[in-house]
């Protein structure tokens, strides 16, 4: 199955609005926390770095597939600038915790109200799950 199949696959399930929920869901918000407690108590805070960079190029890699699918999304295009500084902020990170306190603020964001995605950003949340739960869940709020 193509990548492009997939993704029309999650895309015509009943709804995209049932394929992408609203809001993260308690699970997820809680898997973003464990993340979170995991860079904290990463060895150093190049560890702690280098494992939020890796879920982070994950997202990257999700916004970009959806770009190629949906050159023409201006909302998709908009929010990668949301992406980029939130990954400008884990690569100033000082700390773990510091690291750890990006992942916390996506968690604090999410329970923040309702979502409208747009084509384009249905596919890269979904993309972003197909690569890994955190990347799904930083799409999901991120572009939101």
């Amino acid at each position: 199955m193509t990548l492009r199949t997939l993704v029309l696959a999650a895309l015509l399930a009943p709804t995209p609005a049932l394929a992408v929920p609203q809001c993260p869901t308690v699970e997820q918000r809680a898997e973003l926390s464990d993340f979170a407690r995991e860079l904290q108590g990463a060895d150093s805070p190049a560890e702690a770095r280098k494992m939020a960079l890796k879920k982070v190029r994950a997202s990257h890699r999700a916004v970009d597939q959806a770009m190629k699918l949906v050159p023409g999304d201006a909302e998709l295009r908009e929010r990668q600038v949301d992406l980029e500084s939130f990954e400008a902020g884990v690569r100033a990170s000082k700390s773990q915790a510091e690291v750890a306190s990006h992942f916390s603020a996506l968690e604090a964001r999410a329970a923040a109200g309702s979502c409208h995605y747009s084509t384009g950003e249905v596919i890269a949340v979904v993309l972003g799950f197909v690569l890994g739960i955190i990347p799904g869940i930083i799409l999901l709020i991120l572009l939101c």
